[in-house]
This record gives C-alpha cells, structure tokens and sequence, in this order.
C-alpha cells in the first residue's frame, strides 16, 4: 500500500477481500519538529523498503524473510543517513514502519514463496559436475621467497576463519614500520586461504593508493568485478553483502586518518554488519623532536581520526615487527642464489650490511638494487627474473585497471617455490633474462598512487639512467643533496648537446614539449607540512621539525618504484 498510516484500509485488504499478504507503513510523527523532515524521512523510508524487498523476494526467499530482511536494511539505511548510524535513534523516529498483515493466523501464509523454484531432480545417467570450484579473486599468486612470518600468519589466519557473531564483527588491523613487508604479508595470507577455498564467494585485494584517480566505488568495482558473479553492487549494498563468504583486504587504511581520501560511510557500517570479514593494514607512525604548529595541528588530527575510526571498527591488532637476521640471510639467498653459486648463510650473517638493514626488507632490496652487496668481490644482483614481482603496486593496479595480469606464469613449473627443482628453474631463466638483454621498464608518468602526508618523503626514486641507479632517503642510501644537483646538472647538459645537433624546433613541437613540462608541474598529491624520514626499528616513521621538503614538478618525471 503506498497510503501511509492507513491502517484501517490495510485491514480491509487483509480481512475483507482475505488477500495474503498486505504490507502497510506506519509511522509515529510525534518526534519530528517540522513537516519538510517528517516527509523527507518517511519518503526514503517508502522508496528503500520496497527496493529491498521485492529484490529479496525475486531471490527466491519466503514473503516473510523478505519483509524481515527489508525491515532491517530499510532501518540500516536511514540510521546511515540521517542518524550517523545511530540505529535505536532511527528506531525511535520511524518505528513502527513497514507492517505485514495479516499478523496471526493459523497457517502462517508469509511462508510461501512467490517466486520460488522447484528441486530439481538429476535425471538417470545425466553427468553431475562434483568438481571445486575455485572462489573468485583478483589475488595473483607470488614467487618470491616469504621468510620468518609463518606462526604469525597462522594466528592471523585463526582470527579470520573463527566463527563471531553479527555484532562482533570487527576488522582485523595488521600495523607495522614503512617496508616491514605489511603488504607482502597479507598478499601471502590471501593467496593461502583462496587456494583452499576457506571463502567461497571471494578474495579480494583493494590498495587504497589507487584512488587518485578513482572512487572507494568505483576502486571496490575494478576490485571485485562484480558482474563477472552476475550482480552490481550499486543496486543493493546490503543485500550484496549480507549473507557473502567474502574475505576483502584493504591495504594503506591509514590514508582515511590523513584525510586524503574520503572515508565511505555508507560501506564501512555495512561491512561491519555483514558476515563479510576485513583485513586492513596501517603504517606505524611515531613523532621524534620538536614540531612546528602546523604540523603538530595535523599530527594531533590525525591521530583524533585514527582513534575514532579504529574504536568504531578495529576488533583486532596484529603487529608486524622486523625480520630476524637469520631471515633476512634467507631471504637474500633465495633472491640472488642464480647471480653466485654457493652463498652461504654465514657469510650473508656476518656481513656489514646486515646491521644497517635493521630487519626491514624495503631497505634490504633497496641495497640489492644499489648494487651495495658485495660477497666474493662480486656484486649481489637480484635473479632479473623476479624483479618484475617487487612493484606490487604495479602489478595491482594494472590487474585492477585491465582486469590482467601483467607477469605472463603460463611457463612456470606448479613446484614449492623452496624446492630445489624451482631454483634450478630460476637459473634457467636468470640466464635467459641475461641473453636476451631483456630490461623491465617502468611508466615515467604518475603512478596514480595516493601517498600519505607522512610518507611524503620516504620514497624511493629510479632515475632512468643506464645501471637504473636508485635514490633512497632510507638513512645510510640517502645521497647529499650535490649529488642531486649534479644528476640532474648532468641530465640537463646531455639535453642540450642532443638539442645543439638538431635544428630548431618547430612551434608545435614547442607547444607539445611545454605541455608536457606543464604536465610533470602538476604531478604531485601530497599535503605539505609534514616531513617524515625512517627512523629503523625503534620508531616506524617521525615527523622532523626541519623545513618542509621541496615539492615542485622537477621530481615529477622520476620512476617511482615502491615495495611494502
């Protein structure tokens, strides 16, 4: 029935003309103090119980379980919207709402299910197909070493697979220092759970930088794909997400504090109610020394955020700390064993390097890379194969862009990446990489990765020169800012001898290359004020009280390359 309050129509549908099912609305209008929000609310409540009830209905479920269920999203909806999901406020204003008739009877008619579809019965000798199948994922596998993080992944694992109620559905928070590996960790923990099918409708991974260019809906679309499953997301979020076995990651959750993405209200309360279970990750950050107002004014509004947000939603923290030596010793051999035959682990422990890496594998690779690993007078170099599995940046936001995996595994052998048989395999690549002088490239142009206000410095740079030479702020590889200078000095000097043998430009060509030019200007999203370094194990990042680093385009044509 449309009419609201109309309570004695209602009954002659039911009574009278002895109809099945009548859904009437009733509201109680003493709370509201003005028409225009009474009409407001009572409208929207209308609009959204028949939406979720006749979309419940369609599926196959009784009259009564789709007014139960709409009852719930309809209450859900307009404490999300009007009340800040406050639900017994909501309550008080729309109650009683949506009402089924007849109430009582002695054969409960709203069991019936209108559009229910009969068992189907297997006809003799017709084949079944009793085979897995594989839940859907944007989660790739891996072939990089994973050391040292087992028995936390186990515990890890234990949380998300436990059976909580409804109302204690709370995420799963993994914290750990800038390059701890948070990301990697929470990859491999995917990856596991879906090769076992433990979440039947799903894994997906959803990094948070990518939204510059993008909306939270629009990234949790390209994430999950949901037309690939036959339904939209955008027609009922709580109804898509109710009743899923979904596993959702999401990774840099810290960037909501910072306040450079806009937090989804609407989602984050559904996902909380649904049985959906969320993984996030957060950077660690810590403040050392003295800081200006400016600074101190964001730091304390960040940390005001994070409060809120993980007193709302956070059920539980796992922290990621430093790899061990003997880990780290592992790791190493695992990446370079094809460059030099017979590493042994002791030589990898007593190397100087060691103790400046201070447990984190960012720095770790970052010096693999920098060619600062020298074992038997010659330099470690990472297999060239398995470079291509560092950027997961990379990788992910062109799975998430082109729904495809950029790393071609057709000719990888299925074998433990710890097997002996699988490091013989990386040889044989490693030697084919070398022959046919093949070099992995990354775009000059933006990434399209939103970076944190406090981690506006902490990146590492490749300039596009020969040796794909890397500079890094990470303490002992930071290079003196002359040595920039004379970098780019040299670039420009190489510019102009190129320029000198040419004939002058035409003016199209000059428009274009100032276009460009205008273009790397404007590459930059970061808010200024904060200027953060590694501080190694003790503290995960600080916020220094020094000037505030330079943020203008010359920088902008750079490859950034991340690893977490």
């Amino acid at each position: 029935m449309a009419q609201k309050n109309d309570e004695k129509f209602a009954n002659f549908l039911a009574q009278e003309l002895q109809i099945n099912h009548v859904i009437y609305f009733k509201f109680n209008r003493e709370k509201f103090k003005d028409c225009y929000r009474e009409q407001l609310y009572e409208n929207v409540y209308v609009t959204k119980f028949m939406q979720f009830f006749l979309n419940e209905l369609v599926t196959g479920k009784s009259v009564q379980r789709s007014f139960e269920l709409a009852q719930q999203d309809t209450m859900n909806c307009i404490a999300d919207s009007f009340f800040t999901s406050n639900s017994e406020e909501a309550m008080e204003y729309m109650a009683p709402g949506a009402t089924l008739l007849p109430e009582s009877t002695e054969i409960n008619l709203h069991h019936e299910k209108l559009f229910d579809v009969d068992n189907y019965i297997l006809p003799d000798g017709k084949p079944e197909d009793i085979s897995t199948r594989k839940p859907p994922s944007n989660v790739r596998k891996i072939l990089l070493p994973f050391f040292g993080r087992m028995q936390k992944m186990e515990v890890v694992i234990t949380r998300l697979l436990s059976k909580r109620s409804s109302n204690d559905n709370h995420f799963i928070k993994v914290q750990g220092a800038p390059g701890v590996g948070k990301t990697r960790f929470v990859l491999e923990i995917a990856y596991h759970l879906l090769q076992r099918g433990c979440f039947k409708d799903g894994i997906f991974y959803i990094p948070l930088r990518r939204m510059k260019h993008m909306t939270f809906f629009e990234l949790l679309e390209n994430a999950m794909n949901p037309q690939g499953m036959g339904q939209r997301i955008n027609k009922n979020l709580q109804s898509f997400f109710r009743d899923k076995e979904l596993l959702l990651i999401f990774d840099d959750f810290d960037l909501f504090y910072s306040e450079q993405i806009d937090f989804p209200s609407f989602i984050f309360p559904t996902l909380k109610r649904s049985k959906v279970k969320v993984l996030i990750t957060c950077t660690k950050y810590e403040i050392q020394g003295k800081i200006d107002n400016v600074r101190k004014e964001f730091w304390e509004r960040f940390k005001k955020n994070q409060a809120a947000k993980e007193a709302e939603y956070v059920g539980k923290t796992y922290d990621l700390n430093p790899l061990e030596n003997e880990h780290l010793a592992h790791l190493i051999i695992a990446l370079t064993d094809s460059n030099i035959d017979e590493i042994t682990e002791q030589e990898v422990l007593t190397h100087q390097k060691l103790a400046q890496v201070q447990g984190i594998p960012k720095s770790l690779i970052l010096g693999l890379l920098e060619k600062k690993w020298v074992i038997k007078d010659k330099h470690l170099e990472i297999n060239p194969y398995l470079l291509q599995y560092l950027d997961l940046d990379k990788r992910y936001g062109q799975i998430i862009k082109a729904i495809q995996d950029p790393i071609n595994r057709a000719n990888v052998p299925n074998a433990s990446r710890y097997s002996k048989c699988f490091n013989e395999y990386l040889k044989q690549l490693s030697e084919k990489e070398k022959m046919t002088q093949k070099t992995i490239t990354y775009p000059l142009e933006d990434d399209g990765l939103v970076r944190s206000s406090l981690d506006t410095n902490n990146r590492e740079i490749l300039h596009p020169t020969q040796h794909h030479g890397i500079i890094s702020n990470l303490e002992e590889n930071m290079l003196p800012t002359e040595n920039l200078s004379h970098v780019a000095s040299h670039e420009e000097e190489k510019k102009a001898e190129i320029y000198n043998t040419k004939m002058d430009p035409s003016p199209e060509e000059v428009k274009k290359a100032n276009e460009s030019e205008s273009e790397k200007q404007n590459d930059s999203f970061h808010l200024s004020g904060v200027k953060t370094e590694s501080s190694g194990v003790k503290s995960s990042q600080s916020i220094e009280s020094d000037e505030e680093p330079t943020t203008d385009g010359k920088q902008s044509g750079n490859i950034e390359f991340t690893f977490e």
